[in-house]
């Protein structure tokens, strides 16, 4: 005892410290050190969450993850990467750019990230940078996956840098009609031109028939030195040959120019437009307006659209009291993916006839669903309905001019339910122009519903059909790093 007293009274100050720091590292470290590795635990089950959301699509709940994390850890290379990532596929490309960019700081030489800024500044419309960005990686020899999907988006780039750019379409349709005498229910064809059309009026029996059809499209565009604003023109025809009702063989044309612009990320576009129909050999009606289309992006994957038009209609002898103006809105959401398409649309109308009798008001809504199979299959469904509603008819003009008993007619009003499903196949493609020939089936069955019972009947349509295509080429799909690997 003697001896341990005489050993503390000889050690210094220093030695006592050490020897103090040495027993309080043992007792307090232990149990901080295993906060910070729960934390580092916590931090990697958060990052692992964050991108079990993005592969799953869930994109704005994973910006969210990668954003806490980066706020936390700002020089991560893989929560910047991801946070970029997760950034495009929501529409945010500044924020994207930002993320890839200080990983560049820290890395300049990684290829990966460099494809990805490419892909913003494409998106922002900085070609030149993404260019640049892609012919470094080339330099690389890089894998030769990586390569071709480089190349398709250099291919994509001087697609969309060209002056003058064509596409269209050219399509032939055989299809079986239970009640040819009811107006045409090609689902490719303007409904509201096709709907004034009075044959269903005019014979009250069903007829079956078989109908053939060709039908062609032309696009073109050609855009002004700085990109952004551009001259669109497309041209639209339509023939269908009956082959028992005869009567109601329809040829129909429409054309249609005006100015485009993109701003920042919408597209608005103005179009003059005319169109012209005929009956049995027999002009029928013609119409001509302007109408004016809005869209813009509300994420990578949505955007919402608005249309707007005002057309003037005018109809031949005997049916020149159905002439008039027609104003019309519609308005929806589209939401696009690599593989599937789904647009839900509301749309409103009004025509004013010279005949009050014939001045009406329409809104409806319809659903389309496309999405894209193995095998280059596509399947598609529209749903769509209408409801109709007539102005009150003048029961004095009615008496004297067509000989009707007064109290005899009631307001008009039609209900009319579509829907379509098909099933498309490529059965050809090739990679320049976007050429392609495909075969197609498509179903169809009408309802429509009428106080005038004139106006009321049932279709049911069965058609098959080829289509031949070109168009330029869009940006090439590449989800979840496909093809840079």
């Amino acid at each position: 005892m003697r001896r341990c007293k005489r050993f503390s009274k000889k050690m210094s100050l220093q030695n006592r410290l050490t020897v103090y720091g040495f027993f309080f590292f043992l007792i307090i470290v232990p149990p901080f050190s295993g906060m910070i590795f729960a934390g580092e635990k916590e931090s990697d089950q958060r990052l692992k969450t964050g991108k079990e959301l993005f592969d799953a699509g869930a994109y704005n709940d994973a910006f969210l993850i990668f954003s806490q994390l980066f706020r936390e850890n700002p020089e991560n290379r893989e929560i910047n990467f991801f946070l970029g990532r997760a950034a495009f596929e929501k529409g945010d490309y500044e924020t994207a750019l930002m993320a890839f960019d200080r990983i560049l700081i820290e890395t300049p030489d990684d290829h990966r990230t460099k494809l990805e800024m490419a892909r913003c500044h494409i998106r922002l419309g900085s070609t030149e940078a993404a260019r640049g960005l892609f012919n470094e990686v080339l330099s690389t020899h890089p894998p030769e996956a990586v390569r071709k999907n480089i190349e398709a988006y250099l291919d994509y780039m001087d697609q969309g840098e060209k002056r003058h750019a064509l596409n269209g379409f050219l399509s032939f349709d055989a299809a079986y009609d239970t009640n040819a005498n009811s107006f045409s229910s090609n689902p490719k064809v303007n409904f509201e031109i096709l709907e004034q059309l009075t044959s269903g009026a005019l014979v009250t029996t069903e007829e079956e028939d078989v109908v053939l059809s060709l039908m062609g499209q032309l696009n073109h565009r050609y855009a002004f030195e700085n990109q952004r604003l551009s001259w669109k023109t497309s041209g639209t025809a339509y023939h269908s040959l009956y082959q028992e009702v005869t009567d109601l063989n329809l040829n129909y044309l429409s054309l249609g120019t005006g100015p485009s612009l993109k701003v920042m990320k919408a597209d608005i576009d103005t179009r003059l437009y005319y169109t012209y129909i005929m009956l049995d050999g027999v002009s029928y009606m013609d119409a001509c307006g302007l109408g004016l289309s809005f869209s813009h992006p509300l994420f990578s994957s949505l955007s919402a659209f608005l249309m707007a038009k005002w057309e003037v209609i005018d109809y031949e002898n005997p049916l020149d009291e159905k002439d008039g103006n027609t104003m019309g809105l519609n308005t929806g959401l589209l939401y696009s993916t690599g593989k599937t398409g789904v647009t839900l649309s509301i749309d409103g109308e009004k025509t004013e006839a010279d005949e009050d009798w014939n001045t009406f008001e329409r809104i409806g809504t319809t659903l389309s669903v496309m999405r894209e199979l193995p095998w280059d299959v596509t399947i598609s469904a529209i749903f769509s309905y209408r409801f109709t509603s007539y102005f009150d008819p003048d029961e004095a003009y009615l008496t004297f001019e067509k000989g009707l008993e007064p109290g005899a007619l009631e307001v008009r009003e039609d209900k009319y339910l579509s829907g379509t499903l098909g099933v498309s196949k490529k059965i050809w493609r090739s990679g320049k122009n976007g050429r392609s020939l495909s075969g197609q089936i498509m179903a169809t069955l009408i309802d429509s519903d009428s106080t005038y019972s004139l106006y009321t009947y049932d279709k049911q349509t069965v058609s098959l059909g080829v289509v031949y295509g070109f168009k330029a080429s869009g940006p090439p799909n590449r989800r979840n790093g496909h093809g840079w690997k």
